[in-house]
């Protein structure tokens, strides 16, 4: 236990650190606010197992284990063994007010197994601190930051300073104390014999009050500092998993007002939902969605981690004074900040395939494609501002019904000679339709996956047909590139009915 006046000095830390700690999270929280209002409360037992599953288990970043790529490995260990080290700053915190903590709480030989544990833990969290720093700085992927990166040097060095002082406190206590608190404390014991080497032992009890102190000033500081580094993701990480898309993977949330908004899509910063600024918040600038994008990997403009961190520090840097505005104007006249496009380069926008690979293998839940087709949106729809080649496949689609403008009187000929039911003939009766879509009628690649597909009907025994002529295309194309307009003009119930289905 503390004496009187270190007390003091622990309950002044504790205030300090939750005031500037309660500030800044007041701040991001606020920044939270400015964003579109977005309904992630649906299915909370669900929502918790998934995030809990993810987050527990660590199967966020065990799934981008490969064999080329064991970083999720070292994660791992590391969060398990600061988990355990958390537990043990709280009752750091505590024994500095109540002397006999430890022995109410620890008994029957638990003491001895938990500082056992934590000791080991400490040991294969430094293992892991070392491959990190090596991994890192001298065996660097390309998918991760620059090599000079101050941020994760910082926290590499935090952990390891976190790691290090608490081994010296053990070592500090053991040689104060009579009666050992732990006997199994075995790194504890290690770093006790090796400051009695060092003629430490008159100094003691000075030197483990002053190495208690750093301890906790460095476990305070860490805190503090998350909330302004990259490393944010530690505390947000988790509600974002939780708040994750529980929609069909691939789905996107439609336009419902089409004919009464004024504004669609996404053109300032606050135009994003409250969940997509938090993703912002999440990310971890792991790159592998950089490495697993199409885009990126033929080396066009679109870098998904970029993206994200560039909207981020867009966020960060106008965030004071979207705020400012709001509270000098009200909710409702916040617009007129600076367009996301003069931030970042448009080409960027036009580069995604929509094929949501960086969403699959993200270990924190960011989705990336929402808000680039959120700005798809606003271009589209506000600025009709878009390639040449995408004014084409939108004509194509109003005028022929495919993206490729070809005439639609051609759009079963692939069918010729396999004697495939075609209900705008008048063929036949069926029990299940085959929507074939624009790719699989028209483009010759995808033409053997429709005629497979026949293939698999016949071996199955299944009754099927397909539309034909009067298929027509589904939109979806339309909707991805940013027409919502054209979607619903021509999407799924759209189309002429048939009397024989």
């Amino acid at each position: 236990m503390l004496p009187a006046t270190g007390k003091i000095f622990l309950l002044l830390l504790i205030g300090v650190t939750s005031y500037l700690f309660v500030q800044r999270a007041g701040f991001l929280i606020s920044l939270l606010k400015l964003g579109k209002k977005e309904d992630r409360f649906d299915r909370p037992w669900a929502r918790l197992g998934y995030a809990l599953g993810q987050v527990l288990l660590q199967r966020c970043v065990l799934k981008n284990v490969t064999e080329k790529d064991w970083s999720g490995l070292g994660h791992m260990f590391i969060f398990y063994g600061f988990c355990l080290f958390v537990i043990s700053y709280g009752f750091h915190i505590a024994e500095g007010f109540y002397a006999k903590l430890s022995p109410a709480l620890f008994r029957a030989g638990f003491n001895n197994l938990f500082f056992f544990l934590l000791d080991a833990a400490g040991l294969i969290v430094i293992g892991a601190l070392i491959w990190g720093a090596i991994r890192r700085y001298i065996m660097r992927p390309s998918r991760l930051e620059p090599i000079m990166s101050k941020g994760a040097a910082i926290i590499l060095l935090l952990i390891s300073f976190l790691m290090i002082t608490g081994f010296s406190v053990e070592g500090f206590r053991l040689m104060a104390e009579d009666k050992p608190f732990a006997d199994w404390a075995f790194v504890g014991a290690g770093f006790s014999e090796l400051f009695i080497n060092m003629g430490f032992k008159p100094y003691a009890e000075t030197l483990f009050y002053f190495f208690w102190y750093f301890h906790i000033i460095i476990i305070f500081g860490f805190g503090i500092y998350l909330l302004y580094s990259k490393h944010l993701h530690i505390l947000v990480a988790h509600p974002n998993l939780y708040f994750h898309s529980t929609a069909p993977k691939g789905s996107l949330q439609s336009i419902t007002d089409m004919e009464e908004a004024e504004m669609f899509g996404a053109a300032e910063i606050t135009d994003f939902s409250w969940k997509q600024l938090l993703d912002l918040y999440a990310c971890t600038e792991c790159g592998h969605c950089n490495a697993n994008c199409p885009a990126g990997i033929s080396e066009k403009p679109l870098q998904p981690k970029d993206f994200i961190v560039d909207l981020r520090d867009h966020l960060f840097t106008t965030g004071k004074e979207l705020l400012d505005k709001q509270k000098k104007k009200g909710a409702e006249e916040e617009k007129g900040g600076c367009v996301i496009t003069d931030v970042l380069p448009e080409d960027i926008v036009w580069d995604c395939t929509n094929c949501m690979a960086c969403m699959e293998v993200c270990p924190v839940g960011v989705e990336h494609v929402t808000k680039i087709i959120e700005m798809r949106r606003y271009l589209v729809l506000m600025e009709s501002r878009f390639p040449a080649v995408v004014q084409t496949a939108f004509r194509g689609m109003e005028r022929n019904s495919n993206p490729w403008n070809l005439v639609r009187s051609t759009r079963a000929d692939w069918v010729k000679n396999l004697d495939v039911n075609i209900l705008s003939e008048g063929r036949g009766d069926v029990d299940v339709l085959y929507y074939v879509g624009c790719s699989g009628s028209y483009d010759v690649r995808n033409q053997k996956v429709a005629k497979s597909m026949v293939k698999i009907f016949r071996a199955a025994g299944i009754n099927f047909g397909i539309l034909g002529t009067e298929e027509g295309c589904c939109g979806d194309s339309a909707r991805r590139i940013g027409n919502e307009y054209l979607y619903q003009m021509i999407g799924p119930g759209k189309h002429r009915p048939l009397q024989k289905i």
